[in-house]
């Protein structure tokens, strides 16, 4: 029992909330709680002062963003045709939800479908709410469900058991 609460603390996720301390009016304005007066945008040409256009289609200032990979193995081996073979395709799902997150709790940016053989994804503007992502097979016999803190610095890695 022990085992299961160390095991469920360490993958408890928390979030991290961004805070700058610069005190001009630009970053005052971009570090604002209230995300409905965030501009709307398809491409960082739409935001205006070295924003970026991140998800969901909204300017984001760049440290309000980060690079993340998430990675994966089947039953321990590199994802490829072979071993992805029964689940070609995977969902995978970014969530907001730590303690002190309390405005984005429970936000998703989902992607589906996502080619297992790949091994891996890449999101390079992922705003720093999103603290946890999950990785499952869409299909539905095997939907071995898994949610990982992302890891700071270093790939978050799944091994899906499949």
């Amino acid at each position: 029992m022990r085992s299961i609460l160390l095991l469920s603390l360490l993958f408890t996720a928390a979030c991290v909330e961004h805070d700058d301390d610069d005190d001009d009016d630009h970053d005052r304005d971009h570090h604002d709680d209230d995300d409905d007066d965030r501009q709307s945008c398809s491409t960082d040409s739409d935001c205006g002062r070295g924003d970026l256009c991140g998800p969901p289609g909204v300017c984001l200032a760049p440290d309000e963003v980060r690079s993340v990979e998430i990675a994966w193995t089947i039953a321990g081996k590199p994802a490829g045709e072979s071993t992805c073979a029964a689940i070609p395709e995977l969902d995978l799902a970014f969530r907001a939800g730590g303690e002190g997150c309390r405005k984005h709790k429970g936000d998703a940016l989902t992607f589906s479908p996502v080619r297992c053989v790949s091994g891996k994804f890449v999101m390079d503007r992922l705003p720093w709410q999103y603290d946890s992502v999950s990785l499952r097979s869409n299909v539905r016999e095997k939907r071995e469900h898994v949610e990982l803190p992302i890891v700071e610095g270093a790939p978050t890695i799944f091994d899906l058991k499949y």
